[in-house]
């Protein structure tokens, strides 16, 4: 299977992970990675259930909030990583090689990726 290289995108912007390396990732063979975006989504979760019921689409985000936090949700973790991985912020954080790739993502930025995909998640079955 061919692999994607690590390419510089431009001058003073950092490299982007392979295919490879966000497989892996995204499969949960790099320490840390779905700790850090389980308590991501336990947090907004928390969020969701204390926001406005005005909110848009309350309903649907309180009830993956819920099954969240019960542990109810039947979405692999591989799945949630993978939405994750889709701000390109938090792919570049993926380093390392395809045969040892490593997460360097801030909590920061897997909240504030985790926060924008609530409604995303809400929708899964």
């Amino acid at each position: 299977m061919p692999v994607r290289k690590k390419v510089a995108t431009r001058p003073g912007v950092k490299d982007v992970a392979s295919y490879v390396q966000c497989q892996k990732v995204s499969q949960g063979e790099v320490e840390d990675v779905y700790e850090q975006i389980s308590w991501a989504c336990t947090e907004a979760a928390l969020d969701v259930e204390n926001e406005d019921p005005g909110v848009p689409n309350h309903t649907q985000r309180l009830k993956w909030a819920q099954k969240w936090r019960s542990g109810a949700v039947s979405t692999s973790m591989e799945q949630y990583t993978s939405m994750v991985l889709e701000n390109a912020t938090i792919a570049a954080a993926v380093g390392g090689t395809d045969d040892a790739p490593t997460w360097g993502a801030t909590d920061n930025d897997v909240q504030f990726q985790v926060n924008s995909l609530v409604d995303r998640f809400a929708a899964l079955p």
